[in-house]
């Protein structure tokens, strides 16, 4: 299957792509009364969108998305930039405050030899923030551990997927953006 386009967020003066998140109050097109579908092989679910994260507040910052009947409503008094021959609006320049409660899986940098695979392993920083109606309440880097995760199945290529421990505090689905895409494709019928 096809690599899925993330999430991205801007934290602490960097840039990073959430790979899965556990919880409630994240934002999608359905929030502001619109129905995405799939805008590529890449993008299931049919939108992605970026986050920044001020003084602890996790917001909303721009949100793509692709509508099959090509309408499309205004969010927080922004207008979408409309590619009418694909029907996909793009919103930039928001800012709407989230009420997400749960964790995030955050990355960056992403290893050479793993190029495409979005699992916590493949990149070189690995972080976990939780988020409580919308403020983070703690973050947590689990770089080291998880590098040593991928030198141990380096080592032993017999351990399964579901022997893996990872660090995390919340039980992260791990293609989270296919699930996302198949949960909302599936539900509609």
């Amino acid at each position: 299957m096809t690599t899925q386009i993330p999430d991205r967020l801007a934290y602490q003066d960097d840039e990073y792509l959430i790979i899965s998140a556990k919880g409630n109050g994240l934002m999608s097109p359905s929030d502001f009364g619109m129905k995405a579908v799939t805008k590529s092989t890449a993008c299931y679910r049919g939108y992605d969108a970026e986050y920044v994260c001020e003084n602890e507040n996790l917001f909303l910052t721009s949100i793509e998305l692709r509508t099959g009947d090509g309408h499309f409503k205004n969010i927080d008094g922004v207008k979408p930039v409309i590619d009418e021959r694909l029907n996909m609006g793009k919103y930039s320049a928001l800012r709407v405050r989230t009420a997400f409660s749960g964790g995030l899986l955050i990355v960056m940098n992403m290893k050479k030899e793993m190029r495409g695979i979005m699992w916590p392993f493949s990149f070189e920083v690995v972080k976990e923030l939780l988020l409580e109606e919308g403020k983070v309440v703690s973050a947590t880097d689990h770089s080291k551990k998880v590098a040593a995760i991928l030198d141990t199945l380096k080592r032993d290529r017999s351990i399964s997927w579901n022997e893996i421990e990872w660090s995390f505090s919340q039980d992260y689905d791990m293609y989270y953006y296919i699930s996302l895409a198949w949960s909302s494709e599936f539900s509609s019928k």
